[in-house]
């Protein structure tokens, strides 16, 4: 007995060292949950809790919506009630509930009880805890709506506490966003969060190059991994700085298919979205072909009868300048279906734009309804162009930015940077005014530039 003993205990000697091994070599490679960084995998942030474009933001409808599409970090504002409570709240102002604004701050149990929108379902931090208990895959970044650090620090120690009081382990997926450099520290008292993200909505930061990699280089010494920034002010150029120090960036806030594929191709991490999640990003992978990749421009038609011509006649690419009506969304999507080399573009017109998204819808379905839409193009003059509605119908599609104002060349720039800051990623410019000059400062704001020959005028 005692010789058996004896080999047992060498046996388990042997065997405790490959054991041993293996979980050291998991906890490397950061299988499991424990350790694991939110933006593993996870290129798309839920702005606001995200929404399919109907659902308000911080809902719990929106919640739902983002998570039945595979996402798994959600971002949410965060304001205190009357009785300092927290709840998920962008501005009191533009909650939607009835008989609540910033001169009616709600209490508690007002601000639940009185629906978003009058028919979404509000949230408080107490609703949000419960969630991350329910979802034990789930991340939250926060951020608290005061312009004010002190008040900053002090909604954040409020989240504290009743993190605490309900269970330590969700402080591993709860991510901070801080407001200014010497916020950090003071954040990093509260708590030991899952990790901190530098958010510069908050600073004077305009783009400048040696501004970023300041703050690039402050994140790296300070064990920060992740900037977010609004997505007019993200250029390749910052880009290879962001590489240099290690730092990931995250662009806010992105609405459409367009936008999205713009931050990507300026080599951003990921961007937080309203309604993009990992679902579509994964679909945008397969359907990141573009017109301007295989062709110079469209043949013009001046007529739906002429464009539908064009068609039958060869032309793979076709403008129509003209409204669009159902029985041209319906014949123009069944040639899109059968030509996986046809793109069909028109001018901006909302009502033109439901059309052909329900028409598509209706006979297709989602998945091929998607993959047809993203080879449809919308010209526009105007910038403001993407709402809450309207993102819906134009998510898939491109859309190009129809420049033809007055102006030298410094005036250019300056619509330049506006038009990246509305995230688009391709611009028309009058033929007579396309020169190189031009050419070269539109690739400079990672914008495809594009001459317009048929001296159309766009509204």
């Amino acid at each position: 007995m005692k010789k058996r003993l004896e080999i047992n205990r060498i046996y388990r000697h042997f065997i405790s060292l490959p054991v041993i091994l293996v979980v050291i070599m998991i906890m490397m490679t950061g299988c499991g949950k424990a350790g694991s960084k939110w933006y593993e995998d996870n290129p798309v942030v839920a702005h606001a809790l995200g929404t399919s474009g109907e659902e308000p933001y911080n809902s719990l409808e929106g919640f739902e919506y983002s998570l039945s599409r595979g996402q798994k970090v959600f971002e949410c504002d965060f304001a205190l009630t009357g009785d300092d409570k927290l709840v998920l709240c962008h501005n009191f102002d533009e909650s939607g509930q009835e008989g609540i604004d910033e001169e009616h701050i709600p209490t508690l149990e007002q601000f639940l009880n009185t629906p978003l929108e009058g028919k979404y379902t509000p949230l408080s931090l107490t609703d949000m805890i419960r969630l991350m208990q329910e979802h034990e895959d789930i991340f939250l970044i926060t951020d608290f709506k005061s312009d004010d650090s002190d008040e900053s620090l002090r909604q954040a120690g409020i989240l504290v506490d009743e993190v605490k009081a309900v269970d330590k382990k969700l402080f591993d997926r709860i991510i901070v966003q801080f407001y200014q450099k010497d916020e950090l520290a003071e954040f990093k008292k509260l708590g030991n969060f899952g990790g901190y993200i530098f958010t510069l909505y908050k600073t004077d930061f305009d783009g400048e190059v040696d501004e970023f990699r300041d703050y690039a280089a402050f994140c790296k010494e300070n064990g920060v991994d992740v900037i977010v920034m609004k997505k007019g002010l993200w250029r390749k150029e910052l880009a290879s700085i962001a590489k240099e120090y290690g730092i990931r960036v995250y662009p806010h806030t992105v609405y459409t298919r367009w936008q999205y594929e713009r931050m990507i191709r300026t080599d951003a991490d990921g961007a937080y979205c309203d309604k993009v999640t990992l679902d579509e990003v994964n679909t945008l992978k397969k359907l990141s072909n573009h017109w301007y990749d295989k062709y110079d421009g469209f043949a013009l038609a001046k007529d739906a009868d002429e464009a539908l011509s064009l068609y039958q006649n060869g032309e793979k690419a076709v403008y129509l300048d003209d409204v669009l009506y159902e029985p041209t969304a319906e014949a123009v999507a069944g040639i899109l279906a059968e030509d996986k080399d046809a793109y069909f573009a028109y001018r901006f017109d909302a009502d033109s734009c439901r059309i052909m998204a329900r028409r598509i819808y209706e006979i297709y379905g989602e998945n091929d309804g998607n993959e047809i839409l993203s080879r449809t193009v919308v010209f526009t003059k105007k910038r403001g162009i993407i709402n809450r509605e309207l993102s819906t119908y134009l998510f898939w599609c491109d859309v190009v930015f129809v420049y033809d104002e007055p102006g030298d060349l410094d005036d250019f720039r300056h619509e330049l940077e506006d038009v990246q800051e509305k995230g688009f990623s391709t611009l028309m410019i009058d033929e007579d005014r396309y020169t190189e000059e031009f050419s070269r400062l539109a690739h400079k704001y990672d914008l495809h530039i594009y001459e317009n020959s048929w001296h159309v005028q766009f509204d």
